[in-house]
């Protein structure tokens, strides 16, 4: 018996026979190292290094640190105001996290 030119049509019957389409394959992509980020960069920008003396005691109230807290996939903007003298903390709930809404 010449099994040699029959086709073996089992695959064709199977309920999962598409599924490999959709693992993930190919080669691994890299990213290039020799880039500069430019996202995110402040312009005028103070170090902390450069601040005043006098807020490092946390002596004189009215020393402001201002964060802007994000929520799961960067939703829900908080603005955090917090005085580094008394510690007396205010959050505010905002609409987006652009500059002109947290003004």
């Amino acid at each position: 018996m010449d099994l040699a030119g029959k086709k073996n049509n089992h695959w064709q019957f199977r309920k999962d026979r598409g599924l490999y389409k959709h693992l993930r394959h190919g080669i691994r992509k890299r990213k290039r190292k020799n880039y500069c980020d430019s996202r995110g960069l402040i312009e005028e920008r103070v170090s902390i290094e450069k601040r005043h003396s006098v807020v490092e005691f946390r002596q004189r109230i009215g020393d402001i640190e201002v964060d802007l807290i994000l929520g799961k996939n960067h939703q829900s903007p908080l603005l955090e105001l917090v005085d580094r003298a008394t510690l007396i903390t205010i959050l505010e709930k905002l609409e987006g996290k652009t500059a002109d809404i947290i003004k």
